[in-house]
């Protein structure tokens, strides 16, 4: 009896090739997945195959197992259901993505950063590259500085000049060759104090916009707008977490905060620290992560320079091994520009 019919005489060898494919994905999704594929098949049914499947695996890893031993030379490896479905489940691709937090960027600033960043990206080849949001410090707009020394001489066109020079360092050390998806995220030092600046000067309204003032679409970013979600491999990524008065979350202890609020594992950015914390729920899957992405950029805030932050400097790279879990590999400023000299 052949494999098929163990499993269902009724089910497609197409269908059951996207059984094996979605064996570490939640009920729901994986019948998502089967409806995209025009296959109708209920989060129960997938269910049962799933389990005749563990089982034939199983059966078939316990011969394998027994063929290969001697009895001078016997080993014990436990073949659990779990164990069977981790190994399944990991080759989602192995799909990586690169972590870009706060820039925050400001005219005149020391760019160099971004040739670094941008050779790092061209080296390590990530799938996806993500940027966090407060790309720009959006000086000009502070509703701090307006009407004080502070805010003399600040332009929006000099910030978002600054930024799209910034862009242009990045993208110029990438080969035309590689075509990573780029995303991005909207942030409230960016677009919030834009919004809020529009709000109190209505007749910009059609004069100012991030997406189009940065080129985005032109350098080919898919745009993001601040408190909005974007999901990579059932991880999501936002800059900060809305509050139920729509303000960023905050907390000294931020990470189980965020995990209160939020279903999935994610990344953030906006706090400028490096967080990462796991989170288990009886009736899960899998655990949570959270990872609060740090800040990338060497230079700190007036505000913040007498205060007693633990700011960390660098970006991230993610590698997605199964739906919703995710390794982390820090990669410092310092140790970015040491690595990737931007000459």
């Amino acid at each position: 009896m052949n494999f098929q019919d163990i499993i269902s005489n009724t089910w497609s060898k197409e269908e059951i090739a996207l059984l094996e494919e979605l064996y570490g994905v939640t009920l729901l999704e994986a019948q998502k997945q089967f409806l995209a594929k025009g296959f109708n098949r209920t989060a129960k049914a997938i269910s049962k195959k799933k389990s005749k499947l563990r089982a034939k695996n199983n059966i078939d890893n316990k011969k394998s197992l027994c063929a290969n031993t001697t009895i001078d030379n016997q080993i014990h490896i436990p073949l659990s259901s779990e164990y069977i479905e981790t190994i399944k489940s990991a080759p989602i691709g192995n799909k990586t993505t690169l972590v870009v937090p706060d820039a925050h960027i400001s005219p005149k600033q020391d760019l160099s950063r971004f040739i670094s960043l941008g050779k790092l990206a061209n080296h390590r080849k990530p799938d996806n590259i993500v940027f966090m949001g407060d790309f720009l410090n959006m000086d000009s707009l502070s509703s701090w500085d307006i009407g004080k020394e502070a805010s003399h001489g600040k332009k929006y066109k000099e910030d978002i000049k600054a930024g799209i020079e910034a862009i242009k360092l990045f993208t110029r050390q990438l080969d035309n060759s590689y075509k990573p998806n780029l995303v991005f995220l909207g942030g409230n030092h960016s677009q919030g104090r834009i919004e809020k600046y529009i709000e109190s000067h209505p007749m910009l309204r059609d004069h100012m916009n991030l997406e189009e003032d940065l080129r985005l679409k032109e350098f080919g970013f898919t745009y993001i707008p601040y408190k909005k979600f974007y999901e990579i491999e059932g991880t999501l990524f936002t800059h900060a977490i809305m509050n139920a008065a729509n303000s960023p979350i905050s907390s000294k202890n931020i990470a189980p905060l965020i995990s209160s609020l939020v279903a999935k594992s994610i990344v953030v950015g906006h706090h400028h620290r490096l967080v990462q914390e796991n989170y288990f729920r009886f009736g899960a899957n899998d655990i949570q992560q959270i990872l609060v992405s740090g800040l990338f950029s060497s230079e700190t805030e007036s505000y913040a320079e007498d205060a007693a932050n633990a700011y960390w400097r660098g970006c991230c790279l993610l590698t997605h091994w199964k739906y919703g879990r995710f390794d982390v590999e820090q990669i410092s400023i310092e140790r970015l520009r040491e690595l990737y000299r931007p000459i």
